[in-house]
């Protein structure tokens, strides 16, 4: 027995079809599935890979490493930062260039203290010729001694009381006492010398030819001339 009718109809007992679709939609079916990923075209390079054109720093570090190894250091050393924040490639040839500029720089600094050694060794005197320099002069004969005449120091010039003038002044210098004068009287020298006032240093007042002078005196030994002197005061 059958039952018709608008939107009647005894339902299916097994329930809808599962690849039929939606109601509405005939012939629909899923799309397949794919099991993994593909990073073909179409989709971005992982993170971190270098990408771009190579550092130009990186490859000048390589070529200033032969002419100028310190430039070539710092060039280097520059690349290698500008590479990790621009991600760009040469990372290789910064390494490159930083070892060549330090193994250059090293060996430099070898070379010129090796040759600064071997400069002063070759300048300073070797043992064996000093030792014979030393043998040469300890052997010679001494040099020939000489012997030097000293002359007498100069004597001061001196001057009579007959060539004395009022206002000369003099120093006089006692020789030996004169016995037959009394004890007063002495023999002595008289020397012309720059008025001035100091101990010793006599001015002629007066000359006379009596003993009437009103302190000291000198005469002659013929007591015609006399000399009146005191100390220079000025």
């Amino acid at each position: 027995m059958t039952y018709g009718g608008h939107g009647g109809g005894q339902p299916d007992p097994f329930g809808q079809d599962p690849f039929s679709g939606p109601p509405g939609t005939q012939g629909y079916s899923p799309p397949p599935v794919t099991q993994g990923f593909s990073t073909g075209q179409g989709f971005p390079p992982p993170l971190g890979t270098p990408h771009g054109e190579v550092n130009t720093l990186a490859t000048l570090s390589i070529v200033f490493a032969f002419v100028f190894a310190p430039a070539g250091a710092a060039l280097g050393h520059v690349a290698l930062y500008q590479i990790k924040r621009r991600g760009q490639r040469g990372r290789g040839r910064a390494i490159v260039g930083l070892t060549l500029s330090y193994v250059i720089i090293v060996l430099a600094v070898i070379a010129l203290l090796t040759w600064l050694v071997i400069g002063n060794s070759s300048q300073s005197p070797s043992g064996p010729a000093t030792t014979t320099a030393t043998q040469t002069t300890t052997g010679a004969a001494p040099p020939p001694r000489t012997t030097v005449i000293t002359p007498p120091p100069a004597q001061r010039p001196t001057v009579r009381v007959e060539q004395l003038r009022v206002g000369d002044c003099v120093e006089v210098q006692q020789t030996q006492p004169d016995p037959s004068k009394g004890p007063d009287t002495n023999d002595i020298l008289i020397f012309p010398v720059r008025c001035e006032v100091r101990d010793g240093v006599f001015r002629v007042d007066q000359i006379l030819s009596t003993d009437s002078c009103p302190a000291q005196a000198l005469f002659d030994r013929r007591e015609t001339i006399f000399a009146c002197i005191s100390s220079y005061r000025g």
